[in-house]
């Protein structure tokens, strides 16, 4: 299903241009409505850190990953790449960028 909604993405920016995230909300079935919505709910919130254009999946590969919300979505996503490689020129890069000029 993860392919059919990145493609209904893909077209909704192609046709309207427009920012648009989907959430997919895969919740137990014994959670109450009640708790549905505030899963829901919790994840649209993380939207405010990833940005638009995205698909948010609530399951345990995708826990609960904190963010800084100094950074923009951008430099969020630029410093967890740069922390993944292990980039310390670039990590350095940034710092003096940002702090020393």
């Amino acid at each position: 299903m993860q392919e059919e909604y990145h493609t209904f993405l893909l077209n909704w920016k192609a046709e309207t241009g427009e920012p648009l995230a989907i959430v997919i909300n895969e919740s137990l079935p014994y959670h109450s409505l009640k708790e549905t919505y505030l899963e829901t709910k919790r994840l649209m919130e993380k939207v405010f850190f990833e940005g638009y254009d995205i698909v948010l999946v609530n399951n345990k590969e995708n826990e609960q990953l904190e963010l800084d919300p100094v950074l923009t979505p951008l430099e969020q996503r630029k410093w967890i790449e740069m922390l993944e490689k292990r980039d310390i020129k670039g990590i350095k890069d940034w710092v003096e960028q940002e702090f020393l000029t």
